[in-house]
């Protein structure tokens, strides 16, 4: 190399180390730099998750409030049907009446249990009464028909004599 090329070759030398130096402190600042933006970035992903479930919970809430009032109502419903407790009386009297409009005689009319279901009660009683096909119908009929809630999910009939047998198990429901 002559004397004349060494200082351009200096100068050339000095010119990449005047450009290039400045930029070794930007690749690591760089790399620090996204590094940070990285971890915003997983921060602000993990804010806008718990923000759509927030808002998820939002709409699940109002629905819940639809459902709780909804709910509301059909109890209300139940309470002005069903009486506040198990009276039997009422049953036995609904029951007894049926009898004798419809000539039914019975032979057995009995509570058996009490099965609690919240917010209701269910009574069980054991029926036994006889009469042509026709009246026991008509009897079970207007037990089902009663403005007291009073179901008969089994009947079993029997020939007896000049008339039927009919056994039956009754349900009446109250609120609890």
């Amino acid at each position: 190399m002559s004397d004349d090329e060494r200082p351009l070759a200096v100068c050339i030398v000095a010119m990449i180390a005047t450009f290039a130096f400045p930029l070794i402190p930007w690749f690591f600042l760089n790399a620090q730099l996204q590094n940070r933006i990285r971890a915003k970035d997983d921060e602000i992903y993990a804010a806008s998750k718990r923000l759509e479930q927030a808002r998820a919970g939002q709409r699940k809430y109002a629905q819940f409030q639809d459902e709780r009032v909804r709910v509301g109502v059909e109890l209300e419903k139940l309470r002005r049907i069903l009486p506040p407790e198990e009276d039997q009386a009422t049953v036995l009297r609904i029951v007894s009446n049926a009898a004798a409009v419809h000539q039914v005689r019975l032979s057995e009319i009995r509570p058996v249990r009490e099965t609690p279901a919240l917010p209701l009660v269910f009574a069980e009683y054991q029926v036994t009464a006889q009469g042509t096909i026709d009246h026991l119908g008509q009897f079970f009929n207007e037990i089902g028909d009663a403005t007291r809630i009073i179901n008969a999910p089994a009947i079993s009939l029997r020939k007896s004599g000049s008339g039927w047998t009919a056994t039956a198990r009754l349900t009446a429901a109250s609120m609890k």
